[in-house]
């Protein structure tokens, strides 16, 4: 029977630094960038023009303002969201 204090050994495992990881590959730096760029572009459209987003032969009423109030704030947190991590160099880790 082992003893009691050798249950209680912490398990160490090495975890990578993210000094040692690879780099962001630019081409995925470019395609956030854009991605987050098309999304401040929804935003801006949702602010300054919302009947764009309803077809041409709907009313423009509360619910479409409201709509529009909700889609440019969802786009623009996503937009600041996307370009602070990339600015961080965020990765994503491996579940190992």
């Amino acid at each position: 029977m082992p003893e009691t204090h050798d249950r209680f050994q912490p398990i160490t495992k090495a975890v990578p630094s993210l000094e040692a990881a690879a780099p962001i590959p630019w081409w995925l730096r470019v395609v956030v960038f854009l991605g987050a760029l098309l999304l401040a572009a929804g935003t801006v459209l949702a602010l300054i023009h919302p009947a764009m987003l309803v077809s041409p032969h709907d009313e423009i009423n509360g619910a479409v303002h409201i709509y529009a109030g909700y889609l440019a704030s969802r786009n623009m947190a996503l937009a600041i969201m996307l370009i602070v991590l990339l600015t961080l160099s965020a990765k994503r880790r491996s579940a190992t």
